[in-house]
């Protein structure tokens, strides 16, 4: 009987025991990562990050990319399933994106080549470190410019067809000076809205007496808006020498670094 009460004495002190045994405390809550950086493109539109992928045409895109300046990165990844069409994407080193399709591994590029080609941002970047911003820079040369396309809106100004031709023959001839050759494939839209000629003879007369020619265009390409302007009061100074003037100002503010 002793013996009967001795067990089940321990069975009530074994089991009291078991049910006062604390629990086993919470893991720690695990550490919050950090968020990789937003990558975005040239004009600060978020990158999608999406795992690199090859393709059997990146290495034709890299070449494609290569040509306009595009350089850095992983190179050209595949952005959808294989096949016989196939969009490939590649990251500048200046976070610019050229897209490329492939049809057939014949590839062509997806958006036009920014004025100046995809490394405007990068050696501006670069020339800002070297030269401190110093005025006159201009990009790389090589590259090439896109041809001008110009139009008339001066209201109720009398169009000169004699104008447009010394307009792009100055672009031009300025390009070349620079170094830059000008793109048959894109093009600048260029707009005048400002025009005023003085009669030849009357200009050779009186001169200022009878007021001032003058010329004055808007041109876009590419996000950028280039303003130019010159006039002349004088006897000898007539449309020509404006037009020379606002072909080469217009040349210079498309080369320019920024908008």
């Amino acid at each position: 009987m002793k013996r009967l009460f001795l067990v089940v004495s321990c069975a009530v002190v074994l089991g009291g025991c078991a049910m006062t045994f604390p629990k086993p405390a919470a893991p720690w809550p695990p550490a919050a990562r950090a968020s990789a950086p937003v990558l975005t493109d040239a004009n600060g539109v978020p990158i999608e990050r999406i795992p690199f992928r090859a393709g059997v045409s990146s290495a034709t895109v890299e070449n494609m990319a290569r040509e306009v300046g595009c350089v850095g990165g992983k190179g050209a990844g595949l952005m959808t399933p294989q096949g016989p069409i196939e969009v490939y994407r590649m990251i500048c080193d200046s976070n610019q994106v050229f897209v490329a399709r492939c049809e057939f591994r014949q590839c062509t590029a997806s958006a036009p080549t920014p004025a100046g080609g995809y490394g405007v941002a990068r050696r501006a970047a670069a020339a800002d470190t070297r030269q401190g911003s110093a005025p006159g820079y201009r990009p790389q040369q090589g590259m090439s410019v896109p041809k001008l396309t110009v139009r008339w809106e001066c209201g109720i100004c009398s169009v000169d067809e004699k104008l447009v031709p010394l307009i792009v023959a100055a672009y031009e001839k300025e390009a070349a000076a620079k170094g830059y050759t000008v793109s048959n494939n894109e093009s600048a839209v260029m707009t005048i809205n400002q025009y005023l000629q003085r009669n030849s003879a009357m200009r050779a007369a009186l001169g200022s007496l009878i007021g001032r020619d003058y010329l004055g265009t808007r041109t876009v390409f590419g996000g950028k808006t280039v303003a130019a302007f010159d006039d002349s009061v004088t006897a000898s100074v007539g449309m020509a020498s404006l037009a020379e003037a606002v072909g080469k100002k217009t040349l210079d503010g498309l080369i320019a670094p920024g908008r």
